[in-house]
Formats: C-alpha cells, sequence, structure tokens
C-alpha cells in the first residue's frame, strides 16, 4: 500500500497521522521507506479469479450500459429528452449502488424489471397494425393511427412510401401524437390506374431522422373504376327519373283532356236524348188525324 499527500491546505498534520496510524496498525503488516522498497523490491503474482458475483456484476454493467444508449437514441421523440435519460441515468446509479451486494437476488429482479421497462419505453411510439385498404375512386385518404404510451406528446414524422407506381401517396406528414392514446394520422393516396394491387410501407422517424417502432406494411387494392360505374350508374338513374317524370306528366294530360271530352260528350247525349222524345210527340200530333170512329164503324177500322 502506498501513501501520498499533496501539499494542499486541506489536508492537515492530525490527518496525515491518523492515516499512518491507521495503516500501521493493520494486522502483518510492516512499515518501509521508499528507497528501502526499491533497494528490496518484494515479489507479487497477479492472479485473475472472478467469482460468480464479480461475472454477473460485468455482464449487467454491459447490458445498462447498452440499455442507457437505447434511451438516449429514442428520447428526441420528446419535446425534452431529458425527461427520459435524466430517468434513466437515475435508475442506472440505483442499480450500481453498492446496497446491493448483500442481496444478489433482489438485485437480479430490479435488473430483469429494469430491462422490461426499457423495452416498454423504446416500444411506446408506434405504428398500429395496418389492415387490407381497399380504395374505391382515384383519390383518396388512408387513415393511419399512431400509438404513443408515454405520459407526454410526442413529435415524429410519418414517412409513407408506395411499393408500386400505380399508387401515389403524401411522402411526409409531421405528427404530433397525444400522450397515452391513439392519434389519427390522414394519408392521402392517387391512383394512377384504373384498378390493381400495391404495397404500402410506412415508418416512423423523429428530429434526427432515427427510425422509431418498426415498419408496418399494408396491401392496397384499388378499384378506381367504381367511381366512374357508380357516376354511370347514378346518371342512368337521374335520366331514367327524368323520362319517368316526363312520360307521367304526359299521361296526366292526356287523361285529363280525354275525361273533359267525355264529359262534353255525355252531356251532348244527354241533351239529344231529352229534346227528341217531344219533337216526336209534336210531329205526331199535328201529321196524324184524330177523328172519333162513327157509329156504324168498329173500332179497329177506325184504328186503320
Amino acid at each position: 500500500m502506498l501513501i501520498a499527500s499533496d501539499r494542499l491546505g486541506t489536508v492537515t498534520a492530525a490527518g496525515v497521522s491518523a492515516a499512518i496510524a491507521a495503516v500501521v496498525g493493520i494486522p502483518g503488516g510492516s512499515v518501509t521507506s521508499l528507497s528501502g522498497l526499491v533497494a528490496n523490491p518484494a515479489p507479487a503474482s497477479l492472479t485473475d479469479t472472478p467469482t460468480a458475483a464479480i461475472t454477473q456484476g460485468a455482464a449487467a454493467l454491459t447490458q445498462l450500459t447498452a440499455d442507457a444508449a437505447r434511451i438516449e437514441q429514442f428520447s428526441p421523440v420528446l419535446e425534452t429528452p431529458s425527461l427520459l435519460t435524466g430517468r434513466e441515468r437515475a435508475a442506472l446509479l440505483a442499480l450500481l449502488g453498492a446496497g446491493w451486494a448483500d442481496a444478489p437476488d433482489a438485485w437480479t429482479t430490479a435488473l430483469a424489471a429494469h430491462a422490461t421497462d426499457v423495452d416498454h419505453t423504446i416500444s411506446a411510439v408506434s405504428i398500429r397494425p395496418l389492415t387490407t385498404i381497399q380504395l374505391f375512386g382515384s383519390e383518396s385518404f388512408i387513415p393511419v393511427y399512431v400509438e404513443n404510451t408515454l405520459p407526454w406528446p410526442v413529435n415524429v414524422t410519418l414517412e409513407a412510401r408506395s411499393g408500386d407506381l400505380r399508387l401515389e401517396v403524401d411522402r411526409s406528414t409531421e405528427v404530433t401524437a397525444a400522450p397515452q392514446g391513439n392519434t389519427q394520422v390522414r394519408i392521402g393516396v392517387k391512383a394512377t390506374v384504373a384498378n390493381g394491387e400495391a404495397s404500402l410501407r410506412m415508418d416512423l422517424l423523429d428530429r434526427t431522422g432515427q427510425q422509431v417502432g418498426a415498419t408496418q406494411y399494408a396491401e392496397v387494392y384499388v378499384r378506381a373504376e367504381w367511381e366512374r360505374i357508380g357516376l354511370g350508374v347514378l346518371g342512368g338513374l337521374v335520366g331514367l327519373l327524368v323520362v319517368f317524370g316526363v312520360i307521367r306528366t304526359v299521361r296526366r294530360r292526356r287523361r285529363a283532356r280525354a275525361q273533359a271530352a267525355s264529359g262534353e260528350a255525355s252531356g251532348d247525349a244527354a241533351a239529344e236524348e231529352s229534346g227528341e222524345p217531344g219533337a216526336e210527340a209534336s210531329i205526331d200530333s199535328t201529321t196524324t188525324p184524330t177523328t172519333a170512329p162513327s157509329p156504324g164503324e168498329s173500332p179497329e177500322v177506325s184504328r186503320d
């Protein structure tokens, strides 16, 4: 053991004496001067005999350092990255404390819990899995949901890429995802052909351009001709309604005219029927003589 003291104002003679007395009092130890140590070097050997605790501690330190680097890389999603990095640094110092020496099992449990917490933090911001999308029409929007389980809002960029020239999409969309919820993002798409299938790739990027979360893929089935078919069917229905209305109006007018003409004919017939009997009676009364039979004639002869 080598003891050295610098000429500092904070080192007192009493402190140096106490340090020397503590070294001299070590059982089995001896005191010598530096010149004596150089003149009579004692043989020494170094043996590397790591214990299980030392091996576990080294592995834990390596894992904790890697987890801290992951949190550091993920932290730009927040407006204030220290909300994540500061918390991780405090957890790292707590896990490296000497107080765990007497509780190795509890330390192992704490290390496992910390690793799980880091994984949850890294996966807190992601794109919800996309399902098969049916696109009816040449232009539309695809709803995409960004999930954020952190207690703070995050700022990310949603990158959309089409794997086929038949489908055009809005490439970049800035997103501010609300804390502990899902935020809907509408991606504009445009079909360049009548129909077909196209693949869609979605990525989240932080402000430094680093990817956040896993890449999501979706299959888009474009059915743009349905737009034209729908418009044609709608136009045909409108035309049929117009024609039906015209025909109905014409038939109604014809029916009204026919009823009016029938009413006039009925009135004329009634007038004729009421006038003809009177005329015949008048003619008969004027042209046919009505003479009474003579006493010598029979009634039949008189009628003839």
